[in-house]
């Protein structure tokens, strides 16, 4: 239980300090501790200064302090920004399961993901680096199952699905876990090739799809204003910038990644909203598809 009190309060003090105000100050942090009465201590300004500390031994994450503003997140690694928010998952589930009734007032999301193996298992053939056997069956198939034997290395979750990487016959590979099936563990092991870098890997790429003969390209993208405010708290890409404010209220952004198939599906499902400024090529492919969205509704 203390283990998983400190991860609650290490969870709001990086969601506090996540959002879009650049300065928290401290009492705000402690007052956020409010309902967390197990602790069997005083939540003080000492207190809060040593998860502080904690926070950056445990994930890397650099918090600081500017004498008359408050509290602000200074840097945070690569590989720990994106796995900060499976924090917000966790203090929730944690809430609900920590206080009764609370359930009745947090609704998940309805759509979910099927996934019939053991997440726990996988995760275990992944951290003791055993070879799995498997059933596989693609979206692009007719329903007909395929047989791999893989080495997992990692889960990555995208678009709110959960796919293993792994390596097949010496070639990385992605496989969404809700289309695995007969998921069985080898007593083999393998020995995980450290070249093997998932952040790099998927570094310029949106989703998961990652075509290495697809270079990443500096995108400028124009926003609405109305978008605008939901890509603050939930940007396209790690690397968005704003890039200039127009008259009209709207913005333009640029992002560098590879412009994929989900990317292009990605911008399509804005709408309206956004414009493909450059490259050009990009912009020609945005054209097509609204072209062949018209067609099918003219017909």
């Amino acid at each position: 239980m203390a283990k998983l009190n400190q991860l609650t309060r290490y969870s709001r003090i990086i969601n506090k300090l996540s959002g879009l105000r650049q300065y928290v100050p401290a009492g705000e942090l402690i007052d956020a501790m409010g309902g967390l009465t197990d602790f069997g201590i005083n939540y003080t300004i000492r207190t809060l200064q040593r998860d502080i500390r904690s926070i950056e031994q445990v994930f890397g994450i650099e918090i600081l302090n500017r004498k008359g503003y408050g509290y602000y997140i200074a840097s945070v690694p690569d590989k720990t920004e994106a796995f900060t928010g499976l924090l917000s998952d966790f203090e929730i589930l944690d809430s609900v399961n920590s206080h009764e009734g609370l359930h009745e007032f947090v609704l998940p999301e309805h759509r979910k993901q099927i996934v019939s193996i053991s997440i726990s298992n996988l995760l275990t053939a992944i951290r003791d680096r055993k070879v799995i056997k498997f059933s596989y069956i693609k979206p692009q198939s007719d329903g007909t199952m395929l047989e791999y034997e893989a080495q997992p290395y990692y889960l990555k979750q995208s678009q709110t699905r959960w796919y293993l990487y792994a390596l097949v016959d010496s070639q990385t590979r992605s496989f969404e876990l809700g289309r695995i099936e007969s998921l069985s563990i080898t007593n083999r092991a393998f020995e995980r090739q450290i070249s093997i870098d998932i952040e790099d890997e998927f570094t310029d790429t949106f989703g998961i799809m990652n075509d290495k003969n697809l270079p990443a390209e500096d995108i400028t993208l124009k926003v609405s204003a109305t978008e605008w405010r939901y890509l603050k708290t939930l940007p396209i890409h790690h690397s968005q910038t704003l890039v200039e404010e127009c008259p009209d209220g709207s913005k333009l952004i640029s992002i560098h990644l590879k412009p994929s198939y989900d990317f292009i599906m990605d911008l399509l499902s804005r709408g309206p909203e956004v414009e493909v400024i450059s490259p050009i090529e990009l912009r020609e492919k945005m054209k097509a598809r609204i072209h062949e969205m018209e067609n099918k509704y003219n017909s």
